[in-house]
């Protein structure tokens, strides 16, 4: 995967990606059309990107709930508790 961040949490999540080995990250504003084909290239030619993209969908596909689910339950939790804090974690999956 090629990762260009433009908005928001974009730099996030591709930073992730890069972390896990899935990605390969580019800044729009500073790469030249050199680099740019250096990294699409290097995606291209390394087996490890794809391995490493297909172990996280694995874990993915293979939770316990549906993410839907995990958000009701959560909003259900919250409006139950009164002791219940916004920033309680819920449920995290650290990919």
């Amino acid at each position: 995967m090629i990762a260009i961040p433009f908005l928001c949490d974009h730099v996030r999540s591709a930073s992730k990606a890069v972390r896990n080995g899935a990605a390969v990250l580019i800044d729009f504003k500073t790469s030249y059309v050199e680099n740019f084909k250096e990294r699409i290239l290097s995606v291209l030619e390394s087996s490890m990107y794809e391995l490493n993209a297909k172990q996280i969908s694995k874990l993915f596909q293979v939770r316990p709930q549906k993410p839907r689910a995990v958000a009701l339950w959560g909003i259900d939790y919250v409006i139950r508790s009164s002791s219940a804090c916004c920033s309680t974690t819920i449920y995290v999956i650290n990919v």
